[in-house]
């Protein structure tokens, strides 16, 4: 087998069968033969030409790139048009391009290669090659990734002209540069890792007519891929990648490289799990009736287990709504393992659990179960509240109701209530024995046990424009009440915000308390849920949710309260880790009511947080072994006073120009301007006025938010500094 280092490789398709050369936007904006349209939904921006050497909005290579900035629009979604000049489609024809967004995290735009042999300004004509969500287009979104698109063999000798959609609403934007078309290369197919021993992976696949070499990457799981990483050459099939680490996981990329100069796209990624499958599991009970044993029924879920492996703190894990836990990938060999349970502070400090194991191969799994002692008497119901979807006008709404026993006793006659605005909802049905009244939903729960938990899905009709549009706020309000005089009394209600949208990001985060809480909340906690949606082809066989908490959160006040699915939680520190394992979540084409899941939890403020904090949250979505799907960032505000106020308000503010060197201008279409406050991505106050025209050159270069207060309202903008 040959094999040789690759050290750089730069493609220019110029060759024979190019039919444009490659376009790098170097000249006049748009080049000759070019067209910039749109769909007529919002006007505010369109294709350009970057600034000159900007360290904002850089080119792949030379002076220039083409870029678009990701627009808010009143209504519906803006689609921003970069057409090529007529183009004849050579045999296996692919279109390449490099791709870089304008910022981090998933902000919810679509990428689409659109092709027609109509009309170019004809949209309607046009036929779609590939479409992208944020993170799949760009994994590393500020680094410049290399796509290639096969276009469609139809289309072989025709002329054609290919267009550049960005589709959005408030989303990221999109840089473009080094465009060009060129006769296709074969993906390399059935690509799989063959063998997997020791340090050693051996990828397989089958090799492609008329490809004379193979560039494969590997990296370690969970390093972005860029496409412009230091790789290998392979001149067949397989290749044995050799040195590498146990008990890591990799991912592996491969493409064709042609004889006539070409490249296919890129296959991958394809995994490989070296893992030890050693587990170690039980179930945490409570001496029920103070006689010294623990029965089986008598689970304590969610109980917090600090895990120390050899002398090393490992991390926390939590027992599930079950009272069972689970220690995952264990050393081979002997190992010592100490498990402290922390359980509610009205529990007898308890003694940790110390467990000897030896995984030899023939035994994988071992248990160890453990007996908390009897609690003191605690009565403590609570009540949640999870929106499994969105609230989208002329769509049904569902939501997940939880009432919990926190506490050690028996609860008499629980009743919970679900007051909604019926001026935006229509009741359509709700699980369990309820009833719905005007705008309130009755649960006749009955009794209780100690630690047990009841949910009801509830079923909401959201009506149509003009009742809703979207980006207005609707609340619930929650109460849960029994025949006991409860202890902890602050939890029997609760306030659920959601927004309602017209287009939805299956994938986000949201936070129940909305986006301004007052000083005086932050005693209390603040409910996170993670929602998720499998939109590939295939069911996920696994799940994980990975969630940095922000540093001003308690983290040990950190308490799961609901999921749609069985799972198992670990903490290290601030980092959370979600494992839906052996989930087989459907693909949404198949069953899409079976293809969402989500979880629920809350977690209290620092108690040194300040008037102005806010709290900042995100999460990363792993569908088995594909890359992660990056949630949108939920953000809450300790505010003096609470506004009250919608996003509506940003349809009647505008910011100019944008990008902006010196003076940014602050349009306001009538309503009085009170206070102008430019944020960085990370929250912090920059800059701080009144008027309608704020001088903006001594920040620098980089994204910012404006947030604009009028008598109307608040609206935040997002504006780059050059």
């Amino acid at each position: 087998m040959k094999e040789k280092l690759l050290v750089f490789l730069l493609l220019v398709f110029a060759g024979a069968y190019a039919q444009i050369p490659v376009e790098g936007f170097e000249q006049s904006f748009p080049p000759e033969g070019w067209t910039v349209t749109g769909n007529g939904v919002g006007t505010g921006e369109s294709w350009s030409q970057t600034p000159l050497a900007s360290p904002v909005l850089p080119p792949y290579q030379g002076n220039h790139a083409a870029y678009i900035i990701g627009e808010d629009v009143p209504t519906g979604t803006a689609e921003d048009w970069l057409i090529t000049p007529a183009i004849t489609v050579p045999p296996n024809g692919i279109i390449s391009f490099y791709s870089r967004l304008l910022q981090n995290n998933n902000q919810g735009s679509l990428y689409r290669m659109m092709v027609t042999v109509d009309d170019p300004q004809d949209l309607s004509s046009y036929t779609l090659m590939q479409q992208w969500t944020e993170t799949e287009i760009n994994p590393s979104q500020t680094t410049y990734t290399q796509k290639v698109v096969n276009i469609p063999s139809v289309y072989t000798g025709v002329e054609v002209h290919i267009a550049f959609v960005l589709v959005t609403d408030d989303g990221d934007g999109w840089l473009v540069d080094e465009v060009s078309v060129t006769e296709g290369c074969v993906q390399p197919l059935n690509v799989m890792i063959s063998e997997a021993t020791g340090t050693e992976l051996t990828l397989s696949w089958d090799e492609a007519p008329g490809v004379s070499d193979y560039e494969i990457i590997i990296l370690p799981a969970g390093v972005p891929f860029t496409g412009n990483e230091q790789g290998v050459i392979a001149t067949s099939s397989p290749y044995v990648f050799t040195g590498l680490t146990v008990e890591s996981t990799y991912q592996i990329y491969i493409r064709s490289l042609c004889q006539q100069g070409g490249v296919s796209e890129w296959v991958g990624p394809v995994y490989s799990q070296v893992l030890t499958g050693n587990t170690l599991t039980g179930t945490v009970t409570f001496d029920a009736d103070g006689d010294g044993n623990c029965e089986e029924g008598d689970i304590v879920p969610f109980v917090p287990i600090a895990v120390n492996i050899d002398g090393l703190f490992a991390y926390y894990t939590y027992t599930d709504m079950n009272g069972e836990y689970t220690v995952y990938n264990i050393g081979d060999g002997e190992s010592t393992i100490i498990l402290q349970p922390e359980p509610q502070s009205f529990f007898p400090a308890t003694e940790a659990v110390t467990v000897s194991v030896n995984f030899n191969g023939s035994v994988t799994e071992e248990t160890a179960d453990i007996c908390l002692e009897q609690p003191e008497s605690v009565t403590d119901a609570s009540i949640t509240l999870t929106p499994i979807g969105a609230a989208r006008p002329g769509f049904h709404a569902f939501y997940q109701l939880t009432v919990r026993n926190n506490g050690s006793e028996l609860l008499n006659n629980v009743i919970a209530t679900v007051t909604f605005d019926d001026n935006r909802f229509d009741y359509t049905s709700s699980e369990g024995n309820s009833a719905a009244t005007g705008n309130t939903i009755t649960f006749t729960i009955g009794d209780m046990a100690a630690f047990a938990a009841e949910n009801y899905v509830i079923d909401l009709y959201t009506l149509a424009p003009p009742t809703n549009v979207g980006g207005e706020m609707v609340n619930f309000t929650l109460e849960v009440t029994h025949n006991e005089t409860d202890d902890l009394p602050d939890d029997n209600t609760a306030v659920m915000q959601q927004t309602i949208i017209n287009s939805w990001d299956p994938n986000d985060i949201i936070v129940h308390e909305g986006p301004e809480i007052l000083l005086e909340q932050a005693d209390d906690y603040l409910t996170y849920t993670i929602r998720f949606q499998n939109t590939g082809t295939a069911s996920a066989i696994n799940v994980r949710l990975e969630n940095e908490l922000d540093e001003k959160l308690d983290w040990d006040t950190f308490q799961p309260i609901a999921a749609s699915h069985y799972y198992t939680v670990n903490r290290e520190e601030g980092d959370l880790e979600f494992l839906f394992n052996d989930i087989n979540l459907p693909d949404d084409e198949s069953d899409e009511p079976g293809s969402h899941g989500f979880v629920t939890y809350r977690i209290k403020p620092q108690s040194t947080v300040v008037l102005g904090d806010i709290f900042y949250n995100g999460a990363g979505i792993f569908f088995d072994f594909n890359e992660p799907v990056i949630t949108n960032t939920a953000e809450t505000e300790i505010v003096a006073e609470t506004s009250g106020l919608t996003d509506a308000l940003q349809n009647k503010v505008s910011v100019y120009p944008n990008p902006v060197v010196n003076y940014l201008n602050i349009n306001t279409y009538g309503s009085e301007l009170q206070n102008i406050t430019v944020y960085d991505l990370n929250g912090r106050k920059c800059l701080n006025g009144s008027g309608k025209k704020m001088d903006v050159s001594s920040l620098k270069i980089g994204l910012y938010l404006v947030k604009i207060t009028t008598d109307k309202g608040t609206s935040t903008q997002k504006i780059i500094k050059n």
